[in-house]
């Protein structure tokens, strides 16, 4: 996946900004500037991720079409080195909403995925499940590299930032294979190991 790809299918017509989180002192940093605290940046990536589509009208996992341009399978971990436990599949549509999957193989957990871009700031905020307890939020343009930060906001009001792993094909389907058949759950509680 290519900068050029994303924008030729859901416009952004300045350069690309690509996010690097760091959370400190109850604060969230890109570089070296503080963009707010935890509190005001999860009530900002809640809000985004709320202007998705209701995942009542999201298939879990959109098929590639002219209806959705398919960003990757990211293993998202905690550590680098770590064995992913936990993946996203993630999708765009042509209005800069966000479908997909979450897959958390310990738990046997498939969840869907909503969310949204904002053109002007490229911030992407997705939720996990039918309730919105956790929110992860990048740049659109870290959903193009290999590697990226990712900010998470886990439902007891904590906040870190894990990584985006992009994999292979091969390597997603195995991972994926191995939740079936996958529980049915209505949110990410639900699905703890």
């Amino acid at each position: 996946m290519t900068w050029n790809r994303i924008t030729s299918w859901y416009p952004i017509y300045q350069a690309p900004i690509t996010y690097y989180y760091r959370i400190a002192d109850n604060n969230v940093y890109l570089g070296d500037e503080i963009v707010g605290t935890t509190s005001e940046v999860y009530q900002q990536a809640q809000d985004l991720a709320n202007l998705g589509q209701s995942s009542d009208d999201v298939e879990v996992i959109p098929e590639p079409s002219d209806q959705w341009l398919p960003l990757g399978v990211f293993a998202v971990i905690a550590n680098l080195g770590d064995e992913p436990e936990i993946m996203v599949q993630l999708a765009l549509d042509r209005s800069g909403n966000i479908a997909g999957s979450y897959f958390n193989a310990p738990a046997g957990v498939v969840l869907p995925i909503v969310g949204s871009v904002q053109q002007e700031t490229q911030r992407a905020a997705w939720k996990i499940g039918k309730e919105d307890q956790i929110i992860m939020q990048t740049g659109i343009d870290n959903l193009s590299k290999d590697s990226s930060s990712v900010l998470i906001f886990f439902p007891d009001g904590t906040s870190e930032t894990w990584t985006l792993q992009r994999q292979s094909e091969e390597k997603a389907k195995d991972f994926i294979d191995k939740i079936e058949p996958p529980v049915e759950v209505e949110n990410v509680e639900e699905a703890k190991p």
